[in-house]
């Protein structure tokens, strides 16, 4: 199923973003989208990117929570369905010029139908990866049980240690108290002796 990007309503504002031709035709011909929208708007205010040139060092990074002016100078931020047809943009751009592929550092590479194509090819990755995110996150709990009952092994060991420890101490002190008590009965009991004697 081939879904257009015209298909989605998308809140305009008042504004107008200022691009150079390059980028203005990205917007127009690629995004089908007027300058008057959050996203080129976005682009302008939260990247201050104007121009082809600067949009094509742009990295999905750059543009988390992007912002953007209306025309009664408030700032807005993106939708998350503006901010993800931002990101897949710059995505689509990234990846081909990442790639090399002849002629991608021109605006004319870009259409509409590539735009659809990558935008398609990345929910599929998306849709794969949460699949399999499950068995991960199966995973990373099993971990976290074993390291949780590594962690009371460790503490039960460390408790045993502790009371062994106490009560050898406890025996050493009674031993050394019975020794002294012993040694104090056997003086007297010598000196008794000698006293008799």
């Amino acid at each position: 199923m081939k879904t257009d990007i015209e298909d989605f309503d998308i809140v305009s504002s008042k504004g107008k973003a200022s691009f150079d031709e390059g980028l203005e035709s990205i917007m127009k011909n690629v995004m089908q989208l007027s300058l008057d929208n959050p996203i080129p708007l976005a682009i302008s205010y939260h990247a201050g990117v104007s121009t082809w040139h600067q949009f094509m060092y742009i990295d999905e990074v750059d543009i988390y929570d992007a912002k953007y002016q209306d025309n009664n100078g408030s700032v807005k931020v993106l939708t998350a369905y503006e901010q993800k047809l931002l990101q897949w943009l710059i995505g689509y751009v990234r990846e081909n010029i990442d790639t090399h592929k002849p002629g991608s550092d021109l605006p004319s590479f870009y259409t509409k139908d590539g735009f659809t194509e990558y935008t398609q090819s990345r929910r599929k990755l998306y849709r794969f990866k949460s699949r399999y995110r499950g068995t991960s996150a199966e995973k990373k709990r099993e971990q976290d049980e074993r390291r949780k009952s590594i962690e009371e092994h460790i503490v039960e060991f460390a408790t045993k240690v502790k009371k062994a420890t106490t009560d050898l101490l406890e025996k050493h002190k009674e031993k050394m108290t019975s020794e002294k008590a012993s040694g104090a009965t056997g003086q007297n009991e010598n000196e008794n002796r000698a006293a008799n004697e």
